[in-house]
């Protein structure tokens, strides 16, 4: 009796030893897969995001430059109209025939309603006389001639004349059509009446009235030694007009010329 339990109790030892060493393996094998499993995914899951961020860097568009604004191109600068030349002559009655000539320095401006004035003086210095008128018009880059008269008392003598110029009202003319002279010759009686004849010029298709007609004479050397005015009562559309200016000079002129102008009784 004694002896089966003895064998009862070593078979129940070996089996119990047995179950444990088994029990131990399993374990350890499971949890290494399970670890190599997760690596894995690990692996797979960083390498997707890495190749989608590449392509998307290849397709991007680059974004074009603005055109710089161009700056506005400035505004023509006004020049004054220039006196460039002036001179006058006298008789023994102590009539003066004056003359300038005016200048628009502009090459696309035109300017109106300039205002000029004219004074005589002695040798002294007095003034002795002035006379003021107005230019209606010189168109952009135009040399004009303006004549007038001045009657001094008796036995007042002029040494010389002062002309100043107001430069009028400017603007953006592109139309040089205007009135043009010809045929200009000086002539003189034998009482001392001196004249400047010759023929305005109408470019337009009406008719123009009111055209103040100034002369200028000049002396062999080129300086003016005279001048004078008149109107001419009206020109006929794409006609011709004759006009006789007289005028004062200080000798017999060795070139003489004829200037037209519209003034504010003109039309158009």
């Amino acid at each position: 009796m004694k002896r089966l339990v003895v064998i009862i109790a070593l078979v129940s030892a070996c089996i119990l030893t047995g179950c444990g060493s088994s029990g131990t393996t399993t374990g350890s094998t499971v949890s290494t897969s399970t670890a190599v499993s997760d690596s894995a995914t690990s692996a797979a899951s960083s390498t997707t995001p890495a190749t989608v961020a590449v392509a998307a860097s290849a397709t991007l568009v680059p974004t074009a430059t603005p055109s710089p604004t161009p700056a506005p191109s400035p505004s023509p600068v006004t020049q004054n109209l220039q006196v460039i030349a002036s001179g006058f002559g006298q008789n023994d009655n102590g009539q003066i025939g004056y003359a300038f000539i005016v200048k628009n320095p502009n090459s696309a401006l035109g300017i109106s309603n300039s205002q000029y004035q004219v004074a005589a003086y002695d040798s002294s210095g007095t003034v002795l006389k002035t006379d003021s008128n107005y230019i209606n018009i010189i168109r952009p880059g135009e040399t004009f001639g303006v004549g007038g008269q001045l009657f001094l008392d008796k036995g007042q003598k002029a040494a010389k004349i002062e002309v100043q110029v107001s430069t009028g009202t400017t603007g953006a003319m592109t139309d040089t059509t205007d009135l043009t002279t010809d045929k200009a010759t000086y002539s003189a009686d034998g009482y001392g009446d001196e004249q400047v004849s010759g023929v305005v010029n109408n470019p337009w298709k009406v008719d123009v009235k009111e055209v103040r007609v100034s002369a200028v004479t000049y002396d062999a050397s080129g300086k003016i030694n005279g001048g004078g005015f008149t109107f001419v009562d009206f020109v006929p559309a794409g006609g011709h007009a004759a006009a006789t200016v007289q005028v004062t000079t200080s000798g017999k002129p060795a070139k003489v010329e004829l200037y037209a102008v519209l003034t504010s009784l003109s039309n158009p």
